[in-house]
């Protein structure tokens, strides 16, 4: 079965960041390092076109509410003190 967007198999780099949330940047380095896949109609130095099936498909918002937010405590009894000998500077220490 074909992906397919807007009657398009392939979408351009701004089409592809528009639809993702990704910078730029981030695609770019993608397509370089072989993690998204591309089509170059022209050959080297064309357009770039990006494949509709690389597009990220997207959880349902339900998974998302299931799994429960990650809660992070600091507690000030158990975290380690700053030994007395480095309290002050050095230029404060009384001698």
């Amino acid at each position: 079965m074909e992906t397919v967007i807007d009657g398009r198999e392939y979408v351009t780099i701004e089409e592809y960041v528009t639809l993702t949330s990704l910078s730029d940047k981030t695609v770019r380095r993608r397509i370089r390092d072989g993690s998204i896949g591309v089509w170059q109609p022209g050959g080297p130095g064309t357009r770039i076109l990006i494949p509709v099936t690389s597009l990220p498909t997207r959880q349902p918002s339900s998974a998302q509410a299931a799994q429960p937010p990650v809660i992070t405590t600091h507690d000030r009894k158990t975290s380690a003190a700053i030994p007395a000998s480095r309290s002050r500077g050095r230029w404060r220490q009384k001698t």
